[in-house]
């Protein structure tokens, strides 16, 4: 067996001959702004932790952990560097303890030269935990940067606080999806503006400077986005062939996007999670599809799922989260606790994705009202991202069942508060100016977003205008500067429950074992669980929960 792991990580490392063009595929060399954090966490090393990369299948894992991998390997000796396919079928049957100690006889490792270990798809190796806990603990002279598809994978086990931290690394925001594209003459797409450091996102968007017409080009990128979405390995595969049109490229991308959904669906999930009823799983996915913009409760997505209770689609769906396919947003309050209002809105991490799991990928070019939910759920993504980056909250206000205003972001009671409106009606503007009427705090900082060229300053008239794609491009200028200032860590920390729940804990907990809360009866007063930032801020408005 010794033999048949040293053939399979010689196959593995062979980038090391020729690293300029064994090491990634010359069509993803352009690199994801997260490259650059982490080549930085692994070199300084404080505090001494582990790194483990999540994200959803394509959205580039694989690409940025070589990419980093051939960043280290330029400022370190490359034989200390070595990359470990997890999945590979002589590897997985081996722990990774094996597979490292036949590592260590090409390499020893020590406190002057340690041993960088890139280790893909570590979810599928076995007790890949207790070794790393063990490795840390022991305080090898290791620096790991590991990769997984599946975060349920990783919340089977003992968990990692003080060990690993987990980064997000989610499809391309608009900024992204625009670097990545082939620049077209000697245009650059990218406003100076984007790539300046602002305190706020408030700040941001009133530096806006005025433009007097929307640039047709950032127009057909944001199509484009919307249609074949943001995983650059489906982008790489579907421009590689060279499409006549935007839609003969999305058509070809919603196929490939549907493959990666029933992968999804149909591996990671039912595996890691013991899920047996895989139709309900599925029927859940494609109800939420259909929810995307709009208001309900996990009894209105059960409506659409036969045979299958509340209890079980909220299972689902919070499994559907962990593996970042969707998330839910809560009605606006500035109490941090106690709310408990149970309506939410769906929206998906990635719009495409959405569209092709109800097949209406081509309703979008040619259905205003589907185009509509399109561009309000790349709004929501790229805010959500940046809430994460930021550690603050998205939400959205509703005010007697009929008025609404799409997104809240703040700073939970303190720092900035955004108002935002996707859309260019009458009644967009009306809403708006109701919310500033309710809550006069947000006077200066709303924000009405539309096809529209206009750019109206919210510092004078209570209210500004912003087109969409310049909306996009600060947005997710914003949240590229949280992710190098402060990292894109989403490590979860200990809370103690403060009122016992019966049945389901209501947001994606799991104890401090690392079991996942779907798989727990019930939590007493007093039991420590381990929540990420915006569960906590679930837990925190409900009363159930505070951290230790």
């Amino acid at each position: 067996m010794s033999t048949e792991i040293q053939v399979a990580l010689a196959e593995q490392n062979r980038w090391k001959t020729n690293p300029g063009k064994e090491i990634y595929p010359s069509e993803l060399r352009r690199e994801r702004h997260i490259v650059r954090h982490l080549v930085s966490c692994l070199l300084a090393n404080t505090p001494v932790r582990y790194h483990i990369l999540l994200g959803p299948r394509q959205s580039g894992k694989t690409t940025a952990m070589k990419q980093t991998m051939f960043a280290v390997s330029q400022r370190v000796p490359a034989e200390s560097v070595f990359y470990i396919e997890a999945d590979h079928p002589v590897l997985k049957r081996v722990s990774l303890e094996d597979i490292v100690k036949i590592v260590e006889e090409m390499h020893k490792p020590s406190a002057r030269q340690p041993l960088f270990l890139f280790i893909d798809e570590i979810g599928k190796s076995s007790e890949w935990n207790e070794w790393l806990k063990s490795w840390h603990g022991n305080k090898r002279h290791y620096r790991v940067l590991a990769s997984s598809s599946n975060a349920l994978d990783l919340h089977r086990g003992e968990s990692g606080p003080g060990r690993w931290e987990e980064h997000l690394m989610l499809p391309m925001n608009f900024l992204e999806y625009t670097e990545f594209q082939p620049q077209q003459g000697s245009s650059d797409l990218v406003p100076k503006w984007c790539r300046t450091k602002y305190p706020t996102l408030s700040d941001r968007l009133r530096d806006i400077p005025p433009a007097p017409h929307i640039d047709s080009e950032s127009e057909r990128r944001l199509l484009s986005l919307l249609l074949l979405g943001g995983y650059p390995e489906i982008q790489a595969r579907v421009l590689s062939h060279d499409p006549e049109t935007v839609r003969e490229a999305a058509r070809s991308a919603q196929k490939l996007l549907e493959s990666i959904a029933n992968t999804v669906v149909l591996r990671d999930i039912a595996e890691a999670s013991q899920i047996r009823n895989i139709a309900g799983l599925g029927e859940t996915f494609e109800a939420v599809g259909a929810m995307i913009g709009k208001e309900g409760t996990t009894g209105t997505i059960c409506e659409g799922v036969a045979g299958v209770g509340n209890q079980t689609v909220e299972e689902y769906m919070q499994c559907l989260e962990r593996v970042n396919l969707m998330f839910r947003l809560r009605q606006f309050s500035e109490k941090t606790t106690g709310t408990g209002k149970t309506n939410k809105k769906f929206y998906f991490w990635d719009t495409a994705l959405a569209a092709a799991i109800g097949k209406r990928g081509d309703l979008i070019a040619r259905d205003s009202t589907e185009l509509g939910h399109a561009k309000e759920n790349v709004a929501a993504a790229c805010l959500m991202e940046l809430a994460e980056r930021e550690r603050k909250r998205l939400q959205y206000w509703r005010k007697n069942g009929r008025v609404e205003v799409d997104f809240i972001y703040d700073g939970v009671g303190k720092g900035e508060a955004l108002a935002i409106e996707i859309g260019s009606s009458k009644e967009s503007k009306m809403n708006l100016n109701r919310l500033l009427q309710a809550k006069p705090k947000f006077h200066g900082n709303a924000y009405l977003v539309t096809d529209k060229p206009a750019i109206v300053n919210a510092a004078h008239t209570g209210i500004g205008e912003l087109p969409l794609t310049l909306f996009l491009m600060a947005v997710s200028a914003q949240s590229i500067q949280a992710a190098l200032e402060h990292g894109t860590s989403k490590q979860p920390t200990n809370h103690r429950v403060l009122k016992r729940t019966n049945g389901l804990f209501p947001v994606s907990a799991h104890e401090t074992t690392g079991e996942p809360s779907y798989n727990q009866p019930s939590f007493k007063d007093g039991d420590i669980v381990m929540l990420t930032h915006l569960e906590s801020q679930e837990a925190a408005e409900l009363g159930l929960a505070e951290k230790c």
